[in-house]
């Protein structure tokens, strides 16, 4: 944050104040896919994002942010996977292992073995010590999905 006064046409800076950015993101990446194994219908299962992670003013760890300071988060994923024909699959981000309606995404999988791309936004208030995930589920049950990549952020707004 900067801040200025203009005293006739030359501009004074007051005071230059560093400001603290907080944010997480957990990602995948495998070309040749990593099957995610579902429950049963409408069961959401968190997904394992592995590839890398990098985080300040939360922690990261393996598939979930883990949140440190109670605030609003903007959130945003996307999932790119193929899975069996005629199913449609959901995604969301959960939240204590708990799903978030207002950050679900859908995709109908026409024919087996597409590769396409599924994702959310949202806004959602948070608390310190919650444990947040991605998670998807199939909802007619059973047919896993292969995860080609995937990437899933929170920023502090």
């Amino acid at each position: 944050l900067l801040l200025l006064v203009g005293c006739s046409e030359s501009k004074v800076i007051l005071q230059e104040t560093p400001v603290q950015k907080t944010y997480g993101q957990v990602y995948y990446h495998n070309e040749t896919g990593n099957t995610v194994t579902l429950p049963g219908a409408n069961q959401y299962t968190n997904i394992t994002l592995n590839s890398g992670s990098h985080c300040v003013g939360m922690e990261c760890g393996g598939y979930m942010l883990n949140i440190t300071t109670s605030a609003f988060y903007s959130a945003e994923y996307h999932l790119s996977f193929s899975g069996s024909a005629n199913r449609e699959y959901h995604s969301t981000i959960g939240v204590n292992g708990v799903e978030k309606d207002e950050c679900h995404g859908a995709r109908f999988i026409g024919t087996g073995g597409d590769v396409g791309n599924m994702g959310g936004t949202c806004q959602i208030y948070l608390n310190s010590g919650d444990v947040i995930t991605l998670m998807v589920e199939n909802e007619d049950g059973g047919q896993d999905l292969s995860l080609q990549d995937s990437n899933f952020n929170l920023v502090l707004i």
